[in-house]
């Protein structure tokens, strides 16, 4: 299953990309989710991951959603957004980017009275009352669904949550995990052949058909094994 479910994935990001999947995903992570369970917003940027993510969602329905992160979103830091970095990266959908470049050219030469009065001001600017980034997308990930996350940028600058809205789900997530980046005694798991009856192109009923081969040929292998064998013959 997990193999099949790989093969999906790998032709699920082949789509999303347009064909130019930049590396082969290697690595399968499956995480099961109990009711009530979720994962809080974060990023899956880690320096030893490659830039496409696909996820295969299984069981009850989930909720995705993405947002931009607090720092790039206000140019703020520290618990609660609560302290202004001048040095950090405008982006766009940023809060207030004219207003942000004012705030740099300026901010060493301001007093901490100013600075906070300056930082008050860009938070006034903001969409409804939260420091919270609003959501950008919003999407629900039904059985069977696929969601591919593709390229640097999205981990960099934003970040994802995902919340169980039933009683039981299974995601299945491929990810590419760089081999300069593992321990070389690590490295090494055993040859994997892909079987060609595993390579999915989009069809449905593919596996379907796969499965059916194979238990019939597990049924003639049964058969066979329990078949009365023929006599061996002693050499004289």
């Amino acid at each position: 299953m997990v193999k099949n479910a790989l093969h999906k994935m790998i032709w699920a990001g082949e789509k999303a990309t347009g064909g130019k999947l930049p590396q082969c995903l290697n690595e399968v992570l499956i995480l099961g989710y109990f009711q009530d369970q979720a994962i809080g917003y974060h990023d899956d940027g880690e320096g030893w991951l490659g830039p496409t993510i696909v996820t295969f969602s299984l069981g009850s329905n989930a909720t995705m959603t993405i947002r931009m992160k607090g720092k790039y979103y206000l140019g703020a830091t520290g618990n609660n957004l609560k302290t202004y970095d001048p040095n950090q990266e405008i982006v766009e959908g940023c809060v207030a980017p004219e207003y942000r470049e004012y705030m740099n050219e300026n901010w060493s030469s301001w007093t901490s009275k100013k600075q906070t009065t300056e930082f008050g001001i860009l938070k006034s600017m903001r969409p409804g009352n939260s420091l919270s980034p609003p959501v950008v997308f919003k999407t629900t990930l039904a059985h069977g669904d696929y969601i591919v996350m593709h390229g640097d940028d999205l981990q960099k600058y934003y970040e994802h949550q995902i919340s169980n809205d039933g009683r039981l789900r299974y995601a299945l997530t491929a990810r590419h995990v760089l081999p300069d980046t593992v321990d070389p005694a690590q490295l090494y798991k055993g040859d994997y052949v892909t079987n060609p009856q595993d390579v999915y192109h989009g069809d449905m009923n593919a596996f379907e058909v796969a499965d059916k081969e194979r238990a019939e040929e597990d049924k003639w292998v049964a058969a066979y094994s329990a078949a009365p064998q023929p006599a061996k013959l002693e050499s004289e």
